[in-house]
């Protein structure tokens, strides 16, 4: 009964051991993964870097064109206003969408009471 008893506490241990033992071992295949996954991320941050590097100057000539380019749209697109009211035009300009809203719910509220209003307004 006592050799049993020893005989199962040394198979214990021994079950014991062993798994410590994988686990260990485990631990250590995780912390080389882990570390190779930290080297190659580096390597890779690494890459992008020298490659953001590279493309620098060539980003700032971009950077530059797209500011010209803003400017010269913002000019234009600015119009002379008396050009517009000199012209007498009723019609709105299609570029303000207020413009073309404010006209198009007078011209719905403004229904011609006569055919002379109508020409009129034509």
């Amino acid at each position: 009964l006592e050799e049993e008893k020893k005989q199962r506490e040394l198979e214990e241990k021994i079950a014991a051991e062993l798994e410590e033992k994988r686990l260990a071992e485990e631990a250590e295949k995780r912390r080389i993964e882990e570390e190779r996954l930290r080297i190659e991320e580096e390597k890779r941050v690494a890459l992008e870097q020298a490659r953001l590097k590279e493309e620098e100057p060539e980003n700032e000539v971009r950077t530059g064109n797209m500011k010209e380019f803003r400017v010269q749209a913002a000019k234009l697109r600015v119009k002379d206003l008396p050009d517009k009211y000199l012209a007498c035009d009723p019609l709105p300009d299609p570029e303000d969408e207020r413009d073309i809203t404010t006209f198009i719910t007078l011209w719905s509220e403004g229904k011609d009471k006569t055919y002379k209003d109508m020409l009129d307004n034509c």
